[in-house]
């Protein structure tokens, strides 16, 4: 277990972080102006992150492993797809990852990608299945992120996606 001081001093970077990014790009975020903001000294800071990079890595990382641990785990033909569908969107559709990830949603994809073949290598285990998942992530992030539509019209085409190609064709059980 961490130190308090430890845990109080990564929680006050944290916040300091989220607040100047979700106002400033992250080249724009300097490490003096997040040590003033997180009233800590950049030695401080250094001990921790070698850049502002490393931090920004750091809580993607952090924050795609907290969304992934509430997502059930589901297995054959328990699946709803329809309330995976829903239960992904509305965990990852938060401001923490909107903050994280604006302008750069291509590395929220590539993250949750590697982590999504990670997590079920035995079953997305051939080169058809990956490319089948990767189509549809990226083709699913672009229908929720970057098309018209309503919420409802949005989930309910990725169901249908995923239904017809991923589970009838490829036999995929998560």
């Amino acid at each position: 277990m961490k130190d308090l001081r430890v845990k109080r001093t990564l929680m006050s970077i944290e916040k300091a972080f989220y607040e100047l990014r979700a106002t400033n790009q992250l080249e724009q975020i300097k490490v003096k102006t997040l040590c003033e903001k997180a009233m800590i000294n950049k030695t401080t800071f250094y001990n921790y992150f070698p850049d502002i990079y490393a931090l920004s890595d750091y809580l993607e990382n952090k924050i795609i492993e907290e969304k992934f641990k509430i997502l059930p785990k589901y297995s054959g033909a328990l699946l709803n797809s329809q309330q995976l569908i829903y239960q992904i969107y509305n965990s990852f559709n938060c401001k923490e990852i909107i903050i994280l990830f604006k302008n750069r949603f291509d590395i929220l994809i590539n993250k949750c990608e590697k982590k999504l073949f990670k997590e079920y290598e035995s079953t997305i285990n051939t080169t058809k299945k990956q490319l089948y998942i990767s189509f549809f992530i990226y083709g699913a992030s672009h229908i929720l992120f970057e098309n018209k539509g309503t919420e409802e019209e949005k989930l309910k085409m990725l169901n249908e996606i995923l239904n017809d190609y991923l589970f009838l064709k490829l036999s995929i059980k998560f």
